[in-house]
């Protein structure tokens, strides 16, 4: 989540000041400087998914060996999102890569301007996706530690050469 919306937030940026230069008559090839730390921000974000997609492909493979359907299939929703974030940005690569081939200011700019729209739609539709996801996650964690915390229950504690019950005792308060 991070990764995805820190970039798309930076690239809003960059366009940002791209357009800002080009309002105040600058050319394309002035302006080719925040292009090209554009398309570096957006390799450096597919790199960082493949790392991301990496470890999940672990998570899967754990999750199947150790019987937690659940967690495998929530591991699957996650691959999907982070399908479609790597496919997001192969895009954003591919429009930005041509953004600098432009030499008009009007048709870059609004290219600028239809990559910020682009971006603000994806941010926010896949900030709302992690945020199911994320307390999809949350609630099988939880259910998952039940157990071990049944299991583990602390009944008695040192306290100096004391010991003292600790379990619940709605009646004294010493818990």
């Amino acid at each position: 989540e991070d990764t995805v919306l820190s970039a798309c937030d930076e690239l809003t940026e960059l366009a940002d000041l791209a357009l800002e230069d080009l309002e105040e008559g600058a050319s394309p090839a002035d302006v080719s400087g925040l292009l090209q730390e554009m398309a570096l921000l957006v390799e450096d974000t597919l790199a960082s998914l493949e790392l991301h997609e990496k470890m999940l492909s672990d998570l899967k493979a754990k999750a199947s060996e150790a019987e937690l359907g659940n967690v495998s299939a929530l591991a699957t929703a996650v691959e999907g999102l982070l399908n479609e974030a790597k496919a997001f940005f192969e895009d954003v690569n591919a429009t930005v890569w041509q953004m600098m081939e432009l030499d008009n200011s009007l048709e870059l700019s609004i290219a600028l301007d239809g990559l910020k729209g682009e971006l603000e739609a994806f941010s926010e539709a896949f900030e709302e996706e992690v945020d199911v996801l994320s307390e999809a996650l949350r609630e099988e964690a939880w259910e998952l530690g039940e157990p071990a915390r049944q299991r583990h229950l602390l009944v008695k504690a040192k306290l100096g050469r004391e010991d003292v019950d600790v379990r619940p005792d709605e009646c004294t308060g010493r818990e």
